[in-house]
């Protein structure tokens, strides 16, 4: 009798036991199954991964996925370049408050962790304690791997000051950013949400039903995930909380985003649109995409924006005074 071959594994779980045998050789094999439990289909044996430490295997899990897996996911992570200035120009005005540890610090598709991380290096530059500052920070993603390499990122970059990885994790958790958060509940928002269309599939039609009731600023066509989170995020601020996001160019000209853009007008103080090309490759897509920073407060309404467009370089973004017009 011929043996039958075995099926391809599935990119996701191969990635996640990956994952889960890294973090229990960094950590203890406890917290990795506390953190990553098993899935059914799983492979029996994985090669060992090559990382320093939880960013550098963070920043390689998309690589591990397909690509089909990586847009069901929205797993595209943002480089620091971009995200450490959008943080700082965010947080800056909540950092002048007196009780810093009452802030509450949200990624609503955490990723990699990269923009907590930041927040993070903030709080404690701004004389928090680490494991205060690692409080303020909440986060969750759909990518159950994600939301525990989020977790384990925000606690490698606590240092010896680090609290139990699972008290990080208990407020760094999977969950779905568009229904699983409180309204009014976080002083910022930091996020670079996924940007993709919503109405592929039958199973993106049914999940296109269930949350269209509970957005108002969306159009009549297709959903794309960036409108929503920018919708989101609106909602779960506080007023007077802070926004720091990173969306695609057609936020700025599709004209089902015109009551998004109007949202932002007259709901909030619209402070910087700053707009970039990919011709360096900030992110792996085609080179010629369009993208910009969204940075504000909720609340008032909105006079002026700072604007920059068609730049290429991050540095631009992270000079005291960015060049821009009004």
């Amino acid at each position: 009798m011929t043996a039958q071959p075995q099926a391809a594994a599935n990119p996701w779980s191969t990635a996640r036991r990956t994952v889960r045998e890294f973090v229990g050789r960094r950590l203890s094999p406890r917290v990795a199954k506390e953190l990553l439990p098993l899935v059914d289909d799983e492979p029996d044996r994985i090669a060992a991964v090559d990382c320093a430490d939880f960013a550098t295997l963070a920043n390689h899990y998309p690589e591990l996925l397909a690509n089909e897996h990586r847009k069901q996911r929205g797993t595209w992570y943002t480089p620091a370049a971009l995200v450490e200035p959008t943080v700082a120009r965010t947080l800056q005005p909540l950092l002048r408050r007196r009780d810093l540890d009452s802030l509450s610090i949200c990624d609503p598709a955490a990723g990699g962790g990269t923009f907590l991380v930041a927040a993070l290096r903030q709080l404690q530059h701004a004389g928090l304690p680490t494991a205060q500052a690692a409080a303020c920070l909440h986060g969750v993603d759909i990518d159950s791997t994600a939301a525990a390499l989020a977790a384990l990122v925000v606690h490698e970059a606590c240092g010896a000051q680090a609290p139990d990885p699972l008290a990080i994790a208990a407020n760094i958790r999977t969950g779905d950013g568009l229904r699983d958060l409180s309204a009014a509940s976080f002083d910022a928002v930091l996020t670079n949400p996924p940007w993709e269309t919503m109405q592929a599939t039958p199973q993106a039609r049914v999940r296109v039903a269930a949350l269209r009731p509970h957005f108002r600023c969306q159009g009549a066509g297709k959903l794309y995930t960036y409108r929503l989170f920018i919708e989101r995020s609106h909602q779960l601020l506080r007023d007077g909380g802070r926004f720091g996001l990173v969306v695609p160019a057609s936020l700025w000209f599709d004209r089902d985003a015109a009551a998004l853009r109007q949202l932002l007008l007259d709901e909030c103080t619209w402070e910087w649109l700053y707009g970039f090309e990919n011709r360096n490759k900030l992110f792996a897509i085609d080179s010629r995409y369009r993208f910009a920073i969204l940075v504000g407060s909720k609340g008032g309404s909105t006079r002026s924006i700072k604007a920059a467009f068609a730049r290429t370089d991050p540095a631009d973004w992270a000079a005291p005074r960015p060049r821009h017009f009004d």
